[in-house]
């Protein structure tokens, strides 16, 4: 097994074994909420980013920053072991701000319908 492959299994592993009080986050409403500090309180552009100096916001940054690391990650093949694909030239700004904007948009809908998996803005699934 790949060292790199080796470390996710092993992290998932951990997570998973986690007693439920350490867990920092309650659902994706509550990380939506967490990211819209973010969103409104953010100065800079591109690689020179300041957010805002709250618990909340700092959980966001770095729950997306580890989301957007584990993206990146892909089998032999070539797949994306997230099933995710956000943009190679995108930064951790750019994906808060995708987020913010996707959960915005379905906070409404019922959960059946917001089950999926998170692909690129063109619909393609992502590789």
């Amino acid at each position: 097994m790949a060292p790199a492959l080796r470390l996710v299994v092993v992290a998932l592993a951990a997570l998973i074994l986690l007693p439920r009080p350490l867990a920092a986050l309650d659902g994706a409403r509550q990380l939506l909420s967490q990211c819209e500090t973010i969103d409104r309180g953010a100065a800079g552009s591109g690689r020179e980013v300041e957010i805002p100096a709250t618990r909340e916001a700092l959980l966001c940054w770095g729950y997306l920053e580890a989301f957007q690391d584990l993206a990146a990650l892909s089998d032999p093949s070539g797949n994306r072991l997230l099933g995710a694909c956000p943009p190679e030239d995108g930064t951790l700004l750019d994906l808060v701000r995708a987020f913010v904007t996707y959960g915005r948009a379905r906070g409404s809908e019922p959960a059946a319908r917001r089950r999926g998996t998170l692909g690129r803005a063109d619909g393609h699934p992502g590789r």
